[in-house]
């Protein structure tokens, strides 16, 4: 069994090899990120990652029990024959069921992830050009627009603070509804990542996790005085369309009748943030790039900024795209015919 799996390896290095050497290019980067960039990608989250004891000796208790209960059926099951169960098996037999486990999570997010890319209209390969402190930004706002999509995907609905009838509650802001189904949590000790949904943003609990800083609403290209207001509260670098998501009305998939890739979602912002706990940040994007502390802005190198579409996208918007063309944009069903500048 050892021979057969050692020799499945050194055919698939061999593989590798060979088309990394007489491959494209596209083929090239597409076979070295397969092979390695689950390594980039858990150096990325176990550096965002943090260890909450309470959580890890309950799920240590936990696979003891299986381990117990496993042992017990087993060596109970053999006892008549008068054969012996030993412990060992039963650990080894409990890392198969978490090994099972996983794989079963793993395959269904891969299946999930494949229909994605036969169904999806977007170009699953481009050609791009990369600059200097552009792609990290880039990057992060990708992660961002997949985090606000898999929130719309439970209910259809774009996230929004429209008040929910007979729900006497305060609203959560957007990007909390965000930030509560992302796999990057606040900085801060795990254990204290509390929310009251019947208190106010800015009182306790909720003022103490509203006060540690979400690494995904920054935009570290900019260069700033601090990432908290002068309350304490952490800041955020992006604001929504409030053509989109306000607290007036919601939006379905659906509804989108200029197209998903046709409509703005999420800009950065450089100028007057708000913290990502406090409702109503949003702004219109006819104010137009890097005019004002009101409007939409990204870093000076940029000489635009970064929004994510409806669709998922990110696109670069130059300061001077028009501000008719920014209104088109910012409309969800305003049945205007422009096309999004590249």
């Amino acid at each position: 069994m050892i021979k057969y799996v050692i020799g499945m390896v050194v055919c698939f290095v061999a593989v590798s090899v060979a088309v990394m050497i007489w491959g494209g290019h596209p083929v090239r980067e597409f076979v070295w990120t397969l092979t390695t960039g689950w390594v980039t990608y858990l150096a990325r989250v176990t550096s965002a990652m943090h260890v909450d004891l309470v959580s890890l000796l309950f799920g240590l208790a936990l696979f003891a029990i299986m381990v117990v209960a496993i042992h017990g059926i087993c060596a109970g099951s053999l006892r008549t024959s008068g054969r012996h169960w030993r412990w060992t098996w039963s650990i080894a037999s409990a890392v198969l069921v978490v090994v099972l486990f996983v794989s079963g999570t793993s395959f269904v997010g891969l299946v999930s992830k494949s229909r994605w890319m036969l169904e999806t209209e977007q170009p699953l390969i481009r050609a791009t050009v990369q600059y200097p402190g552009w792609t990290s930004s880039r990057n992060k706002a990708k992660s961002f627009a997949i985090e606000i999509l898999t929130e719309t995907s439970w209910t259809d609905t774009f996230v929004n603070e429209v008040p929910k009838e007979g729900d006497p509650n305060p609203v959560l802001s957007w990007q909390t509804q965000v930030a509560l189904l992302s796999w990057e949590r606040p900085i801060g000790p795990q254990d204290d990542f509390e929310l009251d949904e019947t208190r106010p943003w800015d009182e306790l609990p909720n003022a103490t996790m509203y006060r540690r800083i979400m690494p995904a609403f920054l935009n570290l290209d900019l260069i700033v005085e601090s990432f908290h207001d002068e309350r304490g509260f952490a800041l955020s670098h992006y604001s929504a369309n409030s053509h989109l998501i306000n607290d007036k009305r919601s939006w379905t998939v659906e509804q989108i009748e200029d197209g998903t890739g046709m409509t703005l979602l999420v800009g950065q912002v450089n100028e007057g943030f708000m913290p990502w706990g406090q409702p109503g940040n949003w702004r219109d994007p006819a104010e137009g790039i890097n005019r004002g502390p009101t409007g939409f802005g990204g870093a000076l190198s940029q000489k635009g900024a970064l929004f994510l579409m409806a669709d998922g996208s990110v696109k670069l918007l130059s300061e001077e795209t028009d501000g008719e063309v920014l209104n088109a944009l910012a409309t969800p069903a305003g049945g205007e015919d422009i096309a999004v500048p590249d």
